[in-house]
């Protein structure tokens, strides 16, 4: 084997040379390999041309599966293209990849900043391909179209890691295929560069570093819980601390942590999980999300024996978090004896600066151009509140009394100031 290209623990590294020269060594390992290794003269490579394939045709041109071309070529090519899908959604700063089935074709889109795009439309043989390419990096079943199948892979880009959350599920005319894109936990924002003032991070820091009680994250689903969770665990974190966390699925590897994956269909549920988590002597806990009232009456129990609980919930506002525990009928004494804080937080999409406009209304919109890729959104920004309740507030939150408390104060707030300086749409109000 030339210099060009070398196999190690099942990775394909690739140096700096011309890809056409490699075409024949990479398909050589196409199908024992479980990540892909993009360096940087390939990244300028393919992201150049893979502008040039946004129409039906020019797929096809460089996709010409035909019977005439002799199977290593058309795998290198095939590789090739899955390589630059990932490359275009790095470069995108994409979360999700959807491979979607048509009745005749297929479609590639990537979302970005929270809104789905179409990219690429690919013919039904084209389509079919590039999902088994998928399969194979993710170690599935290319024989398998009837069931769904969920997978794991990854691809090291320049230095950075990239881990891929494959799921494909059949529909009606094919397979759908959806890959969420994770960064590696040395990427996670430092708990500063999340979005919190100074203030409010001053407030949050002083919780985490206490040694016992119960830290709650609520949003919906989208609104970087997962990220600020792992953000406050890398702050904490340290040789001295045994740090567990417990997780449907693991977003963030991070070997720092000692991290659980719970599997459902052998009954090991977020519930047994923390059971067994209590005899590993553990320092601070992080549930992935409360969903039910085992599991809620557990963490808080926890928090109340030593331990630093950290866990999320899919509500809009502190207010109805407190009332969801109790939903889950966990015992006021409880909530009130373990809660230090409730951080309510939302993402909203910036409107692009280059095409956006002011409605007649004063309203401002965006119609879209080159620069936000045509979704009219440029990036996305974290609107938060937090909510330390005093004695008296979670008194009246806990008995429904909820009259002179200021609900969502700071999360409205920065909406609305938002909304009025342009940076976003008033729709985003509606929470």
């Amino acid at each position: 084997m030339n210099n060009i290209i070398h196999k190690q623990d099942n990775t394909i590294y690739i140096n700096k040379s011309e890809l056409n020269s490699i075409h024949n060594e990479l398909s050589d390992f196409s199908r024992s390999n479980k990540i892909i290794f993009l360096e940087q003269s390939e990244f300028f490579k393919l992201n150049s041309s893979f502008n040039h394939l946004n129409e039906k045709e020019n797929i096809e041109e460089l996709l010409n599966f035909s019977h005439s071309i002799d199977d290593t070529t058309e795998e290198s090519v095939l590789i090739k293209f899955v390589n630059n899908i990932f490359i275009e959604a790095i470069k995108l700063e994409a979360s999700d990849i959807h491979i979607e089935s048509l009745e005749n074709s297929g479609l590639v889109k990537f979302r970005v900043n929270g809104i789905l795009t179409k990219e690429i439309e690919l013919s039904s043989p084209t389509l079919k391909n590039t999902i088994n390419r998928i399969k194979v990096i993710s170690n599935l079943d290319i024989s398998q179209t009837n069931f769904p199948q969920d997978g794991q892979s990854q691809v090291v880009l320049q230095g950075l890691k990239y881990d891929l959350r494959i799921s494909i599920i059949p529909n009606f005319f094919g397979e759908r295929v959806v890959i969420r894109l994770l960064l590696n936990s040395n990427k996670i924002p430092l708990i500063q560069d999340i979005g919190f003032n100074s203030d409010t991070l001053s407030k949050i820091k002083k919780q985490l570093n206490k040694d016992r009680g119960f830290i709650l994250i609520s949003g919906s689903t989208g609104s970087g819980k997962s990220t600020t969770l792992h953000s406050f665990l890398n702050y904490i974190n340290s040789p001295g601390k045994n740090i567990i966390t417990i997780e449907d699925p693991v977003e963030y590897k991070n070997e720092k942590l000692n991290q659980i994956q719970i599997n459902p269909e052998i009954n090991f549920t977020f519930y047994e999980a923390l059971k067994r988590v209590l005899r590993q002597d553990p320092d601070i806990i992080m549930l992935g999300e409360i969903r039910d009232q085992k599991s809620a009456e557990i963490a808080i129990k926890s928090s109340l024996t030593g331990h630093l609980v950290l866990s999320t919930l899919h509500t809009n506002s502190a207010k109805e978090s407190i009332n969801r525990l109790l939903d889950l009928n966990v015992k006021p004494f409880l909530i009130s004896s373990s809660l230090l804080c409730i951080i309510s937080q939302k993402l909203v999409k910036i409107l692009c600066e280059k095409c956006k406009v002011q409605l007649p209304t004063g309203d401002f919109k965006s119609k879209g151009c080159s620069n936000c890729n045509q979704t009219g959104f440029s990036s996305r920004k974290l609107v938060y509140e937090y909510f330390e309740p005093t004695e008296q507030e979670l008194e009246e939150l806990l008995n429904n009394k909820t009259t002179n408390i200021k609900e969502s104060n700071e999360l409205v707030k920065s909406l609305e100031k938002l909304v009025n300086s342009g940076y976003i749409e008033k729709n985003n109000l509606n929470i």
